[in-house]
């Protein structure tokens, strides 16, 4: 069972990691680039995967473990895809 302050960080790190996608989602349909809206679309779908896995596998993910996944999912499609910063900074 997770304490009450690791679940207050992850909820927090939550929140503010999907509205950084939402506003790039936002930006990117203003833009007209519909596949990167898509993109960020999916990422916010992939940011509920951690607790469906907890729920459907009854196992608790450790609130370090949540927070790297989020921050991997969205390393990997907003900032790797949609701003190629992969490619700007290759090392």
């Amino acid at each position: 069972m997770k304490k009450p302050s690791e679940l207050k960080k992850v909820a927090i790190t939550y929140i503010i990691l999907r509205v950084i996608v939402i506003a790039c989602m936002l930006g990117q349909a203003i833009r007209g680039n519909w596949s990167n809206a898509f993109l960020c679309l999916l990422a916010l779908v992939m940011f509920a995967l951690p607790v469906l896995v907890q729920k459907r596998f009854k196992v608790a993910l450790p609130g370090t473990l949540e927070v790297i996944i989020l921050f991997f999912i969205l390393s990997g499609t907003v900032l790797g895809e949609i701003y190629n910063f992969y490619g700007r900074f290759p090392h």
